[in-house]
């Protein structure tokens, strides 16, 4: 109560609105400070490693799967950025190309000159191929998010199946040559253009036309000395789209020579030794008989497992070991390849040499020629080494016609 119709604020709720508003505060800072506990041990749980997994299918796929992603990713922004790229600079050439078709249409009046329609056939050409260009270009942005989009149900193996399904699609249908060949249509739009602008120019004027020739024939030297540098070195930074394909077709053509060169031989073989039974002396008359055993076959060499049906993870891990260098990656890869049924059509060079390098990362070679197991290596070496016998047993078949000799990864120290 107060004095002269005033009234006193009341010690007991000043104090109790006092001590609400600290309990207020205090709830806040704990809450606070329980969030930032919290943070504090996701991230320390976060930076300590992580326990192997027990099943080996399991870790294979965890790495697989990290593997891929970085792939992916490198992957998706490659291919959008080289089709933005195209996308603009066919825009940006369609646009001139117009401008030069609809300043030369006039001229194309009865009766019509041969080198006008020449010129604008060249110029009509060239817009089209660039307009198919950048049609091309849009749908490719579509297929790289219909890739991305692989691999977003399920467990972490069927994901990795279905991704790895749709990465053997995309080397099955020559993917990266395809997606090349965009950039492909807009070079050979411009070399269009440029033959069709001197083309025109020539009736114009002939020296302006010579000049303009003159710098087309300049551009397209630079252009293949650049594409002859790319094919002949690869370590040459010029690398255009058109380099892989050459390069290719020169070693299927040196490769398809040799097989030519052998059948010539093999033909020639027969016929030398019939020449010869007539023109040297023998000292014997009976056929001579070679004591050692005839070759076997694939079947009595590779065990009958191996001629069943390929195991659905081959493709992951073959792509595993052919991509990544990272040796827990390559030891989960070998630990999986382990006991799958290999098909004898491979080409197992590539795994070999990995599997090879995992193993001799794992040892060191003495001078006498002894093997020291390094600590903490003993399940990489055992992994390496058992996944390089399984597939010796398969790479014989494949190899025997070529004449290869198979090793131990252990029988040569890696260089």
């Amino acid at each position: 109560m107060a004095d002269g119709g005033q009234t006193t604020p009341d010690p007991i709720s000043d104090s109790d609105r006092l001590i609400a508003v600290l309990q207020t505060c205090f709830s806040e800072l704990s809450q606070k400070q329980d969030e930032r506990t919290e943070r504090l041990h996701r991230a320390v749980e976060a930076l300590k490693p992580q326990a192997p997994a027990s099943d080996k299918k399991t870790a294979f796929w965890n790495s697989y799967m990290k593997l891929a992603d970085e792939h992916d990713k490198e992957f998706q922004q490659k291919y959008s950025t080289d089709l933005d790229t195209s996308l603009i600079f066919a825009g940006l050439f369609s646009a001139v190309s117009s401008a030069f078709i609809i300043q030369i249409q006039p001229f194309l009046t009865p009766p019509f000159p041969i080198i006008i329609v020449a010129v604008l056939s060249l110029l009509y050409i060239s817009l089209f191929t660039t307009l198919l260009a950048a049609l091309l270009a849009v749908l490719g942005k579509q297929w790289v998010m219909y890739y991305q989009a692989a691999g977003s149900r399920g467990t972490i193996e069927q994901r990795g199946l279905e991704r790895q399904h749709k990465l053997d699609g995309l080397r099955k249908w020559k993917f990266d040559a395809v997606l090349q060949a965009f950039p492909l249509l807009l070079q050979l739009a411009l070399l269009l253009f440029w033959s069709a602008l001197s083309l025109y120019l020539w009736t114009v004027h002939r020296s302006i036309a010579a000049i303009v020739l003159a710098l087309t024939l300049l551009g397209v030297g630079c252009y293949v000395f650049l594409l002859a540098s790319a094919v002949l070195s690869p370590d040459s930074p010029f690398q255009t789209p058109l380099a892989p394909p050459l390069l290719s077709m020169m070693s299927k053509t040196g490769h398809i020579l040799k097989l030519t060169r052998r059948r010539l031989r093999s033909y020639w073989r027969p016929v030398g030794s019939s020449l010869g039974f007539f023109f040297k002396s023998k000292s014997y008359i009976l056929p001579s008989f070679s004591s050692s055993p005839s070759p076997r076959s694939q079947q009595e060499v590779i065990p009958d497992r191996y001629f069943s049906q390929t195991s659905v993870e081959v493709p992951a891990v073959v792509w595993a070991l052919e991509t990544s260098t990272d040796p827990i990656m390559v030891s989960a890869a070998a630990e999986m390849a382990i006991g799958l049924q290999w098909p004898l059509d491979l080409d197992f060079k590539l795994l070999k040499d990995r599997l090879k390098e995992g193993f001799g990362a794992c040892v060191d070679y003495g001078f006498d020629g002894t093997l020291t197991l390094r600590k903490g290596m003993e399940k990489r070496a055992m992994n390496c080494g058992m996944a390089f016998g399984s597939l010796r047993h398969t790479a014989r078949a494949s190899s025997h016609h070529r004449g290869e000799i198979l090793r131990w990864p252990w029988h040569t120290p890696p260089h």
